[in-house]
């Protein structure tokens, strides 16, 4: 019965070391993911930073421009950060089509104009 008891414990203690390292190996994984996700964040904030300091137009301005391009109504306008610039996309409804309009945060230029049906036939 001893040796039963011995070989008992021993497989024990060799599953409760297994559980420590696996309870080890899964909190270091876990601090890797966090640090990982934090820098990925702060490279993001970052960007919106250093594309924030060059929106020069105003929201106003880019709906006046994304109207006058299509000759139609804005419905919807944000201030979006894409690739380290800012940009508005304005929703626009003209002549019973609706087309999202991309206009420059720095300049006010109109960058591109996508037909919304022609999106979503493409899905």
């Amino acid at each position: 019965m001893r040796v039963t008891d011995a070989a008992h414990r021993g497989v024990s203690n060799l599953t409760e070391t297994d559980t420590m390292n696996r309870k080890t190996l899964m909190s270091a994984a876990l601090a890797a993911m966090l640090l990982a996700g934090g820098a990925a964040q702060a490279e993001s904030d970052r960007d919106q930073d250093r594309s924030a300091a060059d929106v020069k137009v105003t929201l106003q301005q880019a709906i006046e421009a994304a109207e006058k391009h299509t000759g139609g109504k804005a419905r919807e306008a944000e201030l979006e950060h894409e690739d380290g610039r800012a940009v508005y996309e304005v929703k626009v409804l003209a002549d019973g089509a609706a087309s999202k309009v991309y206009v420059s945060a720095s300049d006010g230029r109109i960058l591109t104009v996508n037909d919304e049906r022609k999106e979503r036939s493409d899905d």
